[in-house]
C-alpha cells in the first residue's frame, strides 16, 4: 500500500445514532483527501455497522 492500510470493523462499537458516511470508497493512493476518492454519495450505502471502519 502507499500510505494507507485496510481497516475492519467498528473500533468504537456499533453506534446506531450516527449514520454510515461513506461506502465503496476506492482510492489510488495519490489523493490529497478522501474526498478525492471515488465513493457512493455521502450517507448512501448498502452495508451495516458490523462492516464499517469505525
Amino acid at each position: 500500500t502507499i500510505g494507507a492500510s485496510a481497516v475492519c470493523c467498528a473500533g468504537f462499537g456499533n453506534n446506531t445514532t450516527l449514520g454510515i458516511f461513506l461506502d465503496d470508497v476506492k482510492c489510488s493512493g495519490h489523493e490529497i483527501s478522501i474526498h478525492n476518492c471515488s465513493h457512493f454519495p455521502w450517507y448512501s450505502h448498502n452495508c451495516a455497522h458490523h462492516e464499517d471502519a469505525g
